[in-house]
């Protein structure tokens, strides 16, 4: 039988097989990958390896009832150290990874651990989902919405611990004093003044929490007419309170609360046009809120690059190369430090917005050590 009486060409079956191969080659390399992530897994937490090969919530389920009852038979840890090694080997992705620390740290609460057993504990990860589950739990384990809650004495604990951890727990600080406040953002930011009065990093980190929490309303998207809360947010004005908060709190702002307001209502289609935000926004504070719009990209899209990448290239220069820079700063953040897989985001960007990319990512993140102008 020869290649013509079937039909086809010799380069016509040449093709085939290279597909074929490709396939094949797919095929054998997913299943070695994940024979090896199991043999990790059966090695370094056998008790966990029924929730590997579970799929979507059911493996969220198990994978959180594993945590919390490590941290009862192995401590707060151990657990989050179990959560951190599950989030490498891409058992559980980046956003669960946040929301099981989350989990832990309430969990801990609410089962006794005084707030100086909790955070002496803590690891940062995947954007301190632990220190914020804890922060809330603690809130709503005391009477009248937190009273009694010593939040003088978590930040002291707070700026015990080194960087990352420092300011994960005080970004928690920051969330817990508005909703200590009845969500007074101009009360809770004096009150961040005074908890970190030696150190303008301390400062800032807090300032996050605090401008995160007075957005959170554009999270759940349950903002109501005439609302209370009106006085500190605005649906259908994402800036602000940016432009009557004191000067020294508006990079924060701008970078935090404008930036998070302004992708949460963009998502929604509430608003459709992100540059015209953005020309609003002052001259002096503008790369710091297009570097906050790829931060928040990253986290309201979940991790998803795609969605990630085409804001931020619908952008014109050089808001899109800040907001690539922002959305590496973020995986990185998400990934406790490492790199890795921020590198490769920037690689697979245009060569002028890939490299503007790497230079911001190597600057750490903070809004105020990135240059104003960039070489286009």
């Amino acid at each position: 039988m020869t290649f013509r009486t079937l039909g086809i060409s010799k380069f016509s079956f040449a093709l085939l097989c290279s597909v074929i191969t490709l396939f094949a080659g797919c095929f054998v390399f997913l299943v070695f990958r994940n024979l090896h992530v199991t043999l990790r897994f059966a090695i370094s937490y056998p008790d966990a390896l029924r929730c590997v090969f579970l799929k979507g919530e059911e493996r969220f389920l198990c994978q959180r009832k594993y945590v919390l009852d490590r941290s009862q038979s192995a401590g707060a840890l151990s657990a989050q150290e179990y959560i951190i090694f599950a989030e490498k080997e891409g058992v559980v992705g980046i956003n669960e990874c946040h929301y099981l620390g989350h989990a832990l740290g309430g969990y801990l609460v609410k089962n006794g651990m005084t707030a100086e057993e909790v955070f002496m504990d803590f690891l940062p990860f995947c954007t301190s989902g632990y220190a914020h589950g804890a922060i809330y739990a603690l809130l709503d384990e005391k009477a009248d919405h937190g009273s009694g809650v010593d939040i003088q004495g978590i930040a002291a604990i707070c700026l015990t611990k080194k960087d990352p951890a420092s300011g994960g727990c005080l970004h928690g600080v920051g969330h817990a004093i508005v909703s200590l406040n009845e969500d007074n953002i101009f009360l809770a930011l004096k009150i961040c003044d005074e908890i970190a009065n030696t150190d303008q990093h301390d400062r800032d980190n807090c300032y996050d929490g605090a401008f995160m929490q007075n957005v959170f309303d554009f999270y759940q998207w349950t903002f109501k007419k005439d609302s209370p809360k009106d006085q500190y947010r605005k649906k259908d004005d994402p800036l602000f309170p940016c432009g009557i908060v004191e000067e020294k709190y508006r990079p924060r702002c701008y970078f935090m609360n404008a930036a998070i307001g302004t992708i949460a209502s963009y998502k929604r289609g509430y608003i459709t046009d992100l540059t015209e935000i953005g020309n609003r926004v002052p001259d002096v504070y503008k790369h710091g809120f297009w570097y906050g719009i790829g931060r928040a990209s990253n986290t309201i899209f979940r991790g998803d690059q795609v969605k990630v990448r085409s804001t931020c290239q619908s952008l014109p220069y050089p808001a899109k190369d800040y907001c690539f820079g922002g959305a590496s700063a973020q995986i990185m953040l998400v990934d406790g430090g490492s790199y890795t897989r921020a590198e490769t985001f920037c690689r697979s960007l245009p060569q002028a917005s890939s490299q503007n990319c790497l230079f911001i990512l190597k600057l750490e993140g903070y809004p105020q050590t990135i240059p104003s102008s960039m070489k286009e």
